[in-house]
């Protein structure tokens, strides 16, 4: 067992002067027909409200089957401890509305049956002691922190971290599966489902990294304790990242896939 969130936040802190600040998609499906859903929803958020976990939204996927819905479950700007917390109430918390409302819910990552794949995607910014943020990107031009915490990144997913993404058999399926929104290689690109980590775009210089590679079933500690590792690893050693990635990965025959380095 590796150290802990509170651990690395310290870390990061204490050696960088960075506070790191998250938001999550956690994606999940609930068991068809849709009549009770919009009940449950409602009773979920109103439950992190009491209990001051703030999700920003919640949104239907588009593509449901004779089954199943899936749904993303959108947190807000926080802690990562409190991003933890926030994430592990919903695991907890929705399958039990969920019953209460004659529906089931599901957090696995993949359901072979019907195609569905599932992830939960951590969005990354880092701030110094001012509040100000360091995740700049101006047409080819990084910031040195956004380019040394990719570098970090992707370091951990080629040693230590994709056993702690893709846990199960349900995760390396949606690794392998044929879905377009589903990262398969180890890099970096712009506005690009097919990598690893992803910097959306913007209207301002400011960026935010998503990484995209966690299975919906991932344990949370464990997801966010290896993301802020890559970072702290990416500060203090400063790795290159390589270029960004433009096209499809899943055409490359040159990157390192990501379900090859579970092996």
């Amino acid at each position: 067992m590796g150290e802990s969130v509170e651990e690395w936040i310290a870390h990061i802190r204490g050696d960088f002067g960075c506070d790191v600040v998250m938001a999550a998609e956690q994606e999940c499906c609930l068991r068809l027909p849709v009549a009770s859903h919009e009940a449950i929803m409602a009773s979920l958020l109103e439950q992190a409200k009491e209990q001051g976990h703030h999700i920003d939204s919640i949104a239907k996927e588009v593509g449901a089957n004779a089954e199943w819905q899936q749904y993303e479950i959108r947190l807000g700007h926080a802690s990562p401890l409190h991003t933890v917390q926030c994430l592990a109430f919903i695991r907890d918390t929705l399958p039990t509305i969920a019953g209460q409302n004659n529906s089931e819910c599901t957090f696995v990552s993949f359901i072979e049956n019907n195609e569905i794949t599932s992830s939960l995607q951590i969005h990354l910014h880092l701030l110094n002691e001012d509040g100000e943020y360091l995740f700049m990107k101006q047409e080819d031009q990084l910031s040195e922190a956004l380019q040394a915490t990719l570098g970090g990144l992707l370091h951990m997913l080629e040693t230590s971290s994709m056993p702690i993404f893709a846990a199960n058999d349900a995760a390396v399926s949606r690794l392998r599966s044929s879905a377009d929104h589903v990262p398969v290689a180890a890099c970096w690109g712009g506005n690009n489902r097919s990598v690893a980590l992803r910097l959306p775009e913007s209207v301002v210089p400011h960026r935010h990294i998503e990484h995209r590679v966690p299975g919906s079933d991932a344990d949370p500690q464990e997801v966010i304790a290896a993301i802020l590792q890559g970072v702290h690893y990416g500060l203090k050693r400063q790795p290159d990242p390589g270029p960004q990635f433009h096209g499809d990965a899943r055409r490359s025959n040159e990157l390192k896939r990501l379900v090859d380095l579970l092996s």
